[in-house]
């Protein structure tokens, strides 16, 4: 065992902890009364404030050309596929420079706006850019950039994934409410906070709820043997450590793999063929250092695209993409979680019908493909 495994498996380890999920619930205490006091958005409201930008942009093809700002990590196993399968897509990857320079600051995203908008003038040497789409923290997006972009007629579009925890931004490298900086240059921004969605129209956002989706290419059924009892894929820290140590106390055989774990990280090809063998999946909707906020997450749309059968924290949102009890299962404390376990382990036909009722609503309603198709048709207009 590792000396960072192991300290993760001390007091002093659990105590702190503890204090970081404090710390996380009272920012968020302060976020929510900002959600709470702001006006309710009517559903036709991005429509109305999106047309009024059609004006100065470029009408989007039916096969657009977008230009893409973001890493190259999880987002090649569909995401960026999405885009290419649907028109043509120039990526550039700032994740390189991103981590050499160690933390954000004005002067790196300012360098990073200016080597975009020289990559977005040569690929429109082919054919011009419709739709820069940018996934990356905004502390990495110059507002500078986003206004230049729009200058040319070019929509812009930014995502923003677990932004219950970024928005409106602490402070990061001498910059101060960077992702709702963000989200208020963007045309649109894209989030996948359903309660946010008020809040963000009244900071002057234009903000479109969806969720993540999984790619049937990257991540679909394997032929295996269900060896596995109960699998946690993803790293090991804070509630997720507790856990899955608790479920062990209770005599759940649970393998863990994944940075902080002594199974350690696994490529992806592996990743898709524990979920394969895995009788169950666990997941867990936080953040962080606590599971009492949750988030809609990636492995929330890719387990049950593997026809996996899929065990995560109870997320109000989830209800919005899933029947919970048939297509995925929840829990809402680890005692719950057991509780389930104990059920669903013990009955393989049930299994079997979760697997395939999964496989279907994901195939039927969480591709990425459908993501991107829907975008663009906000883009559009009627």
């Amino acid at each position: 065992m590792s000396l960072a495994i192991h300290l993760r498996t001390t007091a002093a380890y659990a105590w702190w902890s503890r204090a970081r999920e404090q710390q996380q619930l009272a920012a968020f205490r302060q976020r929510l009364g900002a959600v709470r006091a702001a006006p309710a958005r009517e559903p036709a409201a991005l429509g109305s404030a999106l047309g009024k930008r059609r004006v100065a942009r470029r009408p989007v093809p039916a096969r657009p050309h977008f230009a893409i700002f973001g890493a190259n990590d999880w987002e090649q196993h569909g995401l960026w596929p999405a885009f290419a399968s649907l028109g043509q897509a120039s990526h550039f990857d700032y994740a390189p420079q991103a981590r050499a320079a160690g933390s954000p600051s004005q002067a790196l995203r300012g360098e990073l706006g200016r080597q975009f908008l020289a990559f977005v003038e040569s690929s429109s040497r082919t054919s011009p850019v419709d739709v820069a789409f940018l996934y990356a923290s905004g502390a990495y997006l110059d507002p500078d950039l986003l206004r230049e972009l729009g200058a040319r007629g070019i929509w812009t579009v930014v995502l923003g994934l677990d932004d219950k925890q970024q928005l409106p931004g602490p402070p990061q490298g001498g910059l101060v409410g960077w992702q709702m900086e963000a989200a208020r240059g963007a045309d649109l921004y894209w989030t996948t906070w359903r309660a946010g969605v008020d809040w963000l129209a009244a900071e002057g956002a234009r903000p479109w709820y969806a969720p993540e989706a999984a790619s049937p290419d990257f991540f679909a059924p394997t032929v295996a043997e269900r060896d596995l009892d109960v699998l946690w894929l993803g790293r090991g820290y804070g509630a997720r450590l507790d856990l899955v140590r608790r479920l062990g106390q209770m005599g759940f055989q649970v393998s863990a793999h994944g940075p902080g774990w002594p199974g350690g990280p696994v490529p992806f090809e592996s990743m898709v063929d524990l979920y394969g063998r895995a009788k169950v999946v666990l997941g867990m909707g936080g953040v962080g250092h606590t599971d009492r906020i949750k988030h809609l997450k990636g492995r929330d749309f890719e387990v049950p695209m593997c026809g996996a059968v899929y065990l995560t924290s109870f997320n109000p949102e989830l209800a919005d993409h899933y029947a919970i009890g048939s297509e995925i299962l929840c829990y809402a404390s680890v005692e719950e979680c057991a509780e389930v376990l104990a059920w669903v382990l013990h009955r393989p036909g049930e299994q079997e019908r979760i697997r395939a009722a999964a496989r279907a609503r994901s195939l039927r309603d969480h591709t990425w493909v459908k993501r991107i198709v829907d975008l663009t048709a906000q883009l559009r207009g009627p």
